[in-house]
């Protein structure tokens, strides 16, 4: 009899669940549907930020309704030639800039970990900076937080690369606020070795 009323009781909160399942997958519909036009716009932007690494072949962001439970929606990001590392990098920074275009307000900063440029195009590497530099000028309080390796530093900012200003470079070499070497502890990030 006890087990029983477990299985009528699993029964029941199965059933419950699956309407609940329904609903949402309903609402999540509905929701999509009423907001395409603005889901539209975001990816007008997104497809801007692309254009500028890709001779103006944009890139798509789509948000579809998700094909298992972790998630309602799942965001489709894909650019042309989206299977090298370094174009991996690009689309990560073409949608951490729409976030940020997207929410000026709630984030002032953006920051990369140096991997972001791993296997990537110099040019690539200086429309990172182009597009960073310009959003520093539209936005006075705007920060942007990265750690470089040198020879990608001396990529950007080599006399030869002409995406990047001469008073850009300047700026960029003005900006660096720490400098990290591997050789002693005291210039690691800490200062110290932690065994």
């Amino acid at each position: 009899t006890k087990y029983e009323n477990i299985l009528t009781d699993l029964k029941k909160n199965e059933t419950y669940l699956k309407e609940i399942n329904a609903r949402l997958k309903r609402e999540s519909n509905e929701y999509l549907n009423n907001s395409l036009v603005e889901i539209e716009k975001k990816e007008n932007i997104f497809r801007e930020i692309v254009k500028k690494f890709y001779d103006n072949h944009g890139g798509s962001l789509k948000l579809k309704e998700t094909e298992n439970a972790k998630y309602l929606y799942d965001i489709k990001i894909e650019i042309p030639k989206d299977d090298s590392q370094g174009v991996n990098g690009v689309k990560i920074f073409c949608y951490d800039v729409l976030l940020y275009k997207l929410n000026k307000n709630l984030l002032n900063f953006m920051a990369h970990d140096g991997c972001l440029f791993s296997g990537m195009d110099p040019r690539q590497e200086s429309i990172i900076f182009k597009i960073i530099l310009e959003l520093i000028k539209q936005n006075n309080d705007f920060q942007y937080f990265i750690n470089l390796n040198q020879n990608t530093l001396n990529e950007i900012i080599d006399e030869n690369n002409t995406i990047i200003s001469s008073e850009d470079k300047k700026y960029l070499q003005n900006s660096i606020i720490l400098e990290l070497l591997d050789k002693n502890p005291e210039n690691w990030l800490l200062g110290e070795s932690f065994n």
